[in-house]
């Protein structure tokens, strides 16, 4: 049985709570949308056994840039479960992380966007 208890106190450990979605039996998802293609309503579903993962991925990119963000290695893990890089547009900031992301998967055609996240930074 999935337990609810660690996904939620994972998420925010990291302060992730912005990422976490979930329905009415407790199933948990990562809000993951326009990760991998525009205008596309998604997430990945997370169990309390990918918890110990997600944790270890994070800190996997703080080793290699610990500016990066929480969500970059939350990012990751979701792109290494589908076997698929994120969309150009999409890639994290930090071009220190741009090879773990790339490993996710095959090359996929450019997004004409010219580089990296839009997402936005306060």
């Amino acid at each position: 049985m999935n337990k609810p208890e660690p996904i939620l106190r994972l998420f925010a450990k990291y302060n992730l709570n912005g990422f976490l979605l979930w329905n009415e039996s407790l199933d948990f998802f990562v809000n993951c949308n326009d990760l991998f293609l525009w205008g596309t309503a998604d997430a990945q579903k997370v169990t309390s056994a990918d918890v110990v993962l997600i944790e270890a991925t994070i800190k996997e990119c703080w080793a290699i840039d610990p500016d990066c963000y929480e969500f970059d290695g939350l990012y990751l893990w979701v792109a290494r479960q589908r076997k698929m890089r994120p969309q150009q547009c999409e890639y994290p900031d930090s071009e220190k992380l741009w090879p773990l992301f790339d490993a996710c998967g095959p090359e996929r055609p450019h997004d004409g966007s010219g580089k990296v996240s839009v997402v936005a930074r306060s």
